[in-house]
């Protein structure tokens, strides 16, 4: 009896149980002892996609992929992470459940596109002529239940890349740290690099300006960012603060 639970109680390994997932508020990384590592990096994300092969049940055959200007990662159906990664992109505006439906379905090589950023398409919610300077205290477009948060610009600079960055603080969050919730007129993000692209598209009334300066949050991103281990939110800043919220979750 002994013999026969060991030949037919034995667990099966499949192939999607070789890679690692790792999740971050910055990147998330596929790791597979053969094919190297895949790194995405959040702020960099463009496109989610489902691909579908032929090759299962010997290889997976069901990929979540995101893929970004830079950087780009695959997920297997079934990996440890998978479902961890699929539910943050999942809760991305416009997400498109039918086509992530008809993938599970398809037995034939194809791609669903799932989600694309749409930001460089959105109207700005100011006029072009307001000028993003440290110290002003915005209204946003915020999450549901979030409407009294405000974000206070820190920082503006110039990225040697050419990039326009702000550097800000946002109060008024309803954040999740594992299963206790906080707060949300205590809760905030003390330190959000974004582009000032992505965040005039996010911003909605100047509301007052103040005396600000940069906090420990900004200096250690400018340290990692020198090193090419953080980058630069290049999304609305509600995606931004959904991303960071559900990472801790």
């Amino acid at each position: 009896m002994g013999l026969f639970n060991k030949l037919f109680n034995r667990k099966v390994n499949q192939p999607e149980d070789q890679y690692t997932v790792t999740i971050t508020t910055e990147w998330v990384k596929v790791e597979h002892p053969k094919w190297g590592v895949e790194t995405l990096i959040w702020t960099d994300l463009q496109k989610v996609f489902y691909i579908n092969t032929d090759e299962g049940p010997w290889l997976p055959d069901l990929w979540l992929t995101l893929v970004g200007n830079n950087s780009s990662c695959r997920i297997p159906l079934g990996a440890k992470g998978f479902e961890e990664v699929y539910d943050i992109v999942s809760k991305y505006p416009e997400f498109d459940f039918e086509n992530a439906n008809k993938a599970i379905s398809c037995t034939a090589n194809a791609e669903f596109l799932l989600w694309t950023n749409q930001l460089q398409s959105r109207p700005n919610s100011i006029p072009m002529s307001t000028e993003i300077m440290e110290g002003q205290i915005w209204s946003y477009i915020t999450r549901k239940g979030e409407e009294e948060s405000r974000l206070t610009i820190l920082k503006v600079e110039q990225l040697h890349n050419n990039t326009s960055v702000a550097h800000i603080r946002i109060d008024g969050l309803n954040l999740h740290q594992g299963q206790v919730q906080t707060n949300y007129s205590l809760a905030s993000i003390e330190h959000l690099p974004i582009s000032l692209t992505a965040l005039t598209g996010s911003l909605v009334k100047l509301e007052l300006t103040v005396e600000v300066s940069v906090n420990e949050g900004y200096f250690y991103w400018k340290s990692q960012f020198l090193e090419g281990k953080a980058g630069v939110w290049d999304i609305s800043v509600l995606e931004a603060i959904d991303i960071t919220d559900r990472a801790y979750t």
